[in-house]
């Protein structure tokens, strides 16, 4: 076989693997659901177990039952089935995880969808490091990193990582995985919530995690240099900069922009409407603005890729003479500033 035959050979392959997933239901995960014994230190069913030997495994959780004490004062219900999982990070920069072979590897250059509902417990608190008799909390939030590689525990490729997961009730985490290479096994860890603070015990707890399915690969969106974005829903109480709770799934929402979109430099822009003096809306302005922008930063997005700045009164979009072009007026805004 010549050199351009063998090509369109393996072309040909990998196109024929990559119909033959098309047309399977999904990338089955096993034991999603994290079913077992509820017990401390124990891998479930199914999952390997990742962290280092010298520390304790994962923890099974599971509904309380009447006059019976919860695992690690760890109270919260199962989402699916009747056990869930517990992963903690410690001080000592170690981290728990488990791993588990696909039952069809990931291919590079195709597209892939997954989720997780994820929690985090106030209280896991009968913890003990390892060569430590001392009493541990494990109360500080986390992240989930979804690592992909060629062997069992394999951190070969980051696949995906979550937000800081501080709801306390299940929320699903959804994921796109792109390979850059063919991927066989996957590994879920839990993590500090940026490699520059400095390190803590936290807990993380897992269920219900779906199978792995493929997915249209959806082009990323071109931006432009001084392209303006408007941030809707984004509330103040009146006359502060203190973001209502309400808001803070749409900074969610432009936290996950800037994480997928990791070469954009932007400034976070604030505005006012017409009817408090120059001044005021200057500062006003400015002060909402660095709010955003600090918010970002608390939650992992590097401190040189958020500016921010306050317009005032002066750029309106719409006329200030009725209450709805006023509030329409009040807002805050993305301008992509540069891309690297």
């Amino acid at each position: 076989m010549d050199k351009l035959a063998l090509i369109i050979f393996n072309i040909l392959l990998l196109y024929s693997m990559a119909i033959s997933q098309t047309d399977s239901t999904s990338i089955v995960i096993i034991n999603g659901s994290f079913e077992d014994k509820p017990a401390c230190c124990m891998t479930p069913y199914g999952w390997t177990n990742c962290g280092l030997p010298s520390e304790s495994e994962v923890d099974v959780h599971s509904a309380m039952k009447v006059n019976q004490k919860p695992l690690f004062g760890v109270k919260t219900k199962p989402l699916e089935g009747k056990t869930y999982l517990g992963m903690v990070v410690r001080k000592n920069n170690t981290y728990e995880k488990i791993g588990q072979k696909l039952s069809t590897p990931l291919l590079q250059g195709i597209c892939y969808y997954f989720s997780i509902y994820l929690a985090k417990s106030a209280d896991y608190n009968n913890g003990f490091e390892s060569k430590s008799d001392s009493f541990e909390l494990f109360d500080k939030p986390t992240k989930l990193r979804i690592w992909g590689g060629d062997i069992y525990c394999n951190q070969k490729e980051k696949l995906g990582e979550s937000v800081v997961v501080e709801n306390t009730d299940w929320n699903k985490y959804e994921f796109t995985f792109l390979p850059k290479s063919r991927i066989t096994f996957i590994t879920l860890e839990a993590y500090y919530d940026t490699e520059t603070f400095f390190p803590y015990n936290g807990n993380l707890l897992l269920d219900n995690a779906s199978n792995i399915i493929i997915i249209r690969c959806n082009n990323k969106k071109k931006f432009k240099v001084g392209q303006t974005i408007k941030i809707d829903k984004l509330y103040f109480s009146s006359d502060s900069a203190t973001i209502k709770p309400e808001s803070f799934k749409v900074l969610d929402s432009l936290l996950v922009f800037l994480q997928t979109n990791e070469k954009l430099i932007i400034e976070i822009g604030g505005h006012t409407n017409s009817q408090p003096p120059p001044q005021f809306c200057y500062i006003l302005s400015e002060k909402r603005a660095k709010a955003v922008a600090d918010y970002l930063i608390s939650k992992g997005i590097d401190q040189y890729r958020v500016k921010y700045k306050g317009y005032g009164k002066f750029s309106p979009i719409v006329s200030n003479s009725t209450k709805e072009g006023r509030l329409r007026n009040q807002r805050v805004e993305i301008k992509i500033l540069k891309i690297e």
